[in-house]
């Protein structure tokens, strides 16, 4: 698991979602959060791992599949 590493609290709408990112490779998504979003820390979390289900308003988790590298989840704030 990756976990992004920024500092500055900001506070992000909760039902901000990536509809748009489902099914893309999740290599992709690091351009498009650091370009339209660079103050969100980014987890990249594979679907076969377990993960601590905690919130973080400043975050966005992107889930993908191990073997085709797709996201297989709506990324979302938390």
């Amino acid at each position: 698991i990756h976990r992004g590493e920024k500092t500055q609290q900001y506070y992000f709408d909760q039902s901000l979602k990536w509809p748009n990112l489902l099914n893309t490779e999740y290599t992709k998504s690091v351009n498009y959060f650091q370009n339209n979003f660079p103050e969100l820390k980014i987890e990249y979390i594979p679907d076969n791992v377990e993960y601590l289900n905690d919130f973080d308003n400043n975050r966005v988790m992107i889930f993908y599949d191990v073997e085709t590298n797709l996201i297989t989840k709506v990324p979302v704030i938390g």
